[in-house]
């Protein structure tokens, strides 16, 4: 039951993809240097820069979202409430 929990909250926070295809999650800046060490290869994340200290990571993966996702997330790194 908890596994399937967990999917609806991450289904709730990352919703659809957009329309290319990326999963996006925003976080705060701070979040890139932790980013390095998580990230395997940079071409699996896309970084882009919105302003205000906020950056979105975009993925196509959605286990690699739902990884990024619980470990940011649980660092109070992600950025859902400022949007």
């Amino acid at each position: 039951m908890a596994g399937k929990k967990c999917r609806s909250r991450f289904l709730k926070l990352i919703g659809k993809r957009d329309p290319s295809g990326y999963f996006i999650i925003p976080v705060h800046q701070q979040a890139l240097e932790l980013l390095n060490k998580l990230v395997d290869s940079q071409e699996d994340v896309i970084v882009e820069d919105v302003g205000g200290g906020i950056v979105f990571l975009k993925t196509k993966s959605r286990t690699l979202a739902q990884k990024l996702l619980k470990i940011l997330e649980s660092r109070g790194l992600t950025a859902y409430d400022e949007l």
